[in-house]
């Protein structure tokens, strides 16, 4: 007996579309997995930036509480804030400020301090790469008396990255020459002014 091959039909899959059926879902797979890869890193930028602009916010609200740490450096005159910035890590004050009566330069010290701490727990590897005060120009009356705005350029080791010294300044990349040993691959910066 024989059998006419026009009449048997073929049911279920052959082996070839089940292997193309699997190439085409493990790409699809793959492509998910590196979209979440690139979520999780972009996430992660955006998470240092939000840490970067609180911590830009608090040394500007200090600065404002402390109105008379703007004219008690050293010399007489000099902004108190410029001062203990001006080295990084900062020095330990000589006064808890929390505990004892500072006059205004001792308390922008003890207050750098204090937010020097706060930065590096919530974002390890970050400093400031340059701190600068503007001079304000504006017509007489549009500015309020004794306004100063302040540009604080602040950086971060992003463990994402490999490109060396991103979004930072001539400043900052000076600044970063200064260090010994310091390697700016996956540096980031990011550009504060700050108005107290």
């Amino acid at each position: 007996m024989q059998l006419n091959r026009s009449a048997v039909r073929q049911r279920g899959a052959s082996l070839i579309e089940v292997l193309i059926t699997m190439v085409l879902v493990a790409i699809v797979l793959i492509g998910m997995m590196s979209l979440q890869a690139a979520s999780l890193r972009y996430r992660s930028g955006a998470s240092a930036r939000y840490t970067i602009v609180d911590a830009a916010t608090d040394l500007s609200e200090r600065i404002r509480a402390n109105a008379s740490g703007l004219a008690e450096g050293v010399p007489e005159g000099a902004n108190a804030y410029l001062d203990a910035l001006a080295v990084q890590p900062p020095a330990a004050p000589a006064r808890d400020c929390s505990r004892v009566a500072c006059d205004g330069a001792e308390y922008a010290a003890w207050d750098v301090s204090q937010w020097w701490r706060a930065l590096s727990a919530q974002l390890p590897g970050a400093g400031v790469a340059a701190w600068t005060s503007p001079a304000v120009a504006a017509p007489a009356g549009t500015v309020p008396a004794g306004f100063v705005s302040y540009r604080l350029e602040l950086y971060w080791k992003d463990p994402a990255s490999n490109i060396a010294a991103v979004d930072c300044s001539a400043a900052a990349n000076a600044y970063f020459a200064t260090l010994a040993g310091f390697d700016t691959r996956g540096v980031t910066c990011a550009t504060v002014t700050l108005r107290p």
